[in-house]
């Protein structure tokens, strides 16, 4: 519970509960609260060999260890471009601005 800076892409563990995974998302709270989502490696289903990707959890940042100082990184084909902006208000064309009859 140092205190440190969570890099998005490190290994960390929760150091109440043990849980370990990526920093994959971090908020920040009007309040001063850092919040880091950590999502985990795959597993293995015990019965059927079936792997799974088990839900994310967030936790206090102040509450992280970072396990490997190095972020990952994406590999550049799994990186998505951000969409094209799309102008509000659906397919209608803008309305026409009307004076005030006053």
């Amino acid at each position: 519970m140092g205190g440190a800076v969570i890099k998005l892409g490190q290994k960390v563990r929760d150091v109440v509960t043990g849980f370990e995974g990526v920093a994959d998302c971090r908020m920040e709270w009007m309040n001063g609260c850092v919040r880091i989502s950590v999502q985990p490696k795959m597993r293995r289903d015990k019965e059927d060999g079936a792997q799974f990707v088990q839900d994310a959890k967030v936790f206090d940042e102040q509450q992280l260890e970072v396990l490997e100082e190095k972020p990952i990184k994406l590999p550049k084909h799994k990186l998505q471009e951000s969409p094209p902006r799309r102008r509000p208000g659906g397919g209608r064309p803008t309305p026409a601005v009307r004076r005030d009859p006053r």
